[in-house]
């Protein structure tokens, strides 16, 4: 579904049917209330989902030779981290449109904090994917693939070195033309 389609659609259930921009007078304290917390959680649960991408632990993939190293997860930590705190700065770009929300509950203050959740919200869920991904690469190379998978980056790596050898290797007869 696309961004505007659904926040339309998220829009449409948060405004009454024939609303104008403003909530009416006549709504109850309690659906006054309703309306303010429903606005606030929105920005809070935007931030918890973007501050739960943790860092990883250089104990929690073991210690064996399959075992990324502690290098492998630093190096997996920064780059994490750098979108990380992206996206946690630009949660604060939502916050701002629920507090402004909050203060004035019109249908286009709504519709502003809707799209903005939406948008960070996918770049919360492509950080996550990075962070599944290096999680599944870890946990894959404890598997029983383990083994091939660090032998053929001991390949890579031999290979690597031959072919940025200075000079070319001795050939025997029958292979050099």
């Amino acid at each position: 579904m696309k961004a505007a389609s659904l926040s339309s659609t998220l829009l449409s259930v948060v405004t009454p049917a024939g609303a104008t921009s403003n909530w009416p007078a006549t709504k109850t304290a309690s659906e006054r209330q309703l309306l303010d917390n429903w606005l606030n959680i929105q920005a809070i649960n935007l931030t918890r989902h973007a501050r739960s991408l943790r860092p990883f632990t250089k104990d929690e993939f073991g210690t064996s030779p399959a075992a990324p190293s502690e290098a492998h997860i630093e190096a997996v930590n920064r780059l994490i981290d750098r979108f990380r705190s992206q996206v946690v700065d630009q949660v604060r770009w939502v916050e701002a449109a629920a507090s402004a929300a909050r203060r004035e509950p019109t249908a286009a203050r709504r519709r502003v904090l809707l799209e903005r959740k939406e948008m960070i919200g996918n770049q919360v869920l492509y950080v996550e994917g990075i962070w599944d991904f290096y999680f599944d690469l870890f946990v894959q190379r404890l598997s029983s693939f383990g083994e091939r998978l660090r032998s053929i980056g001991l390949r890579l790596t031999a290979t690597k070195t031959f072919m940025s050898a200075s000079a070319p290797p001795n050939l025997p007869p029958a292979c050099s033309r």
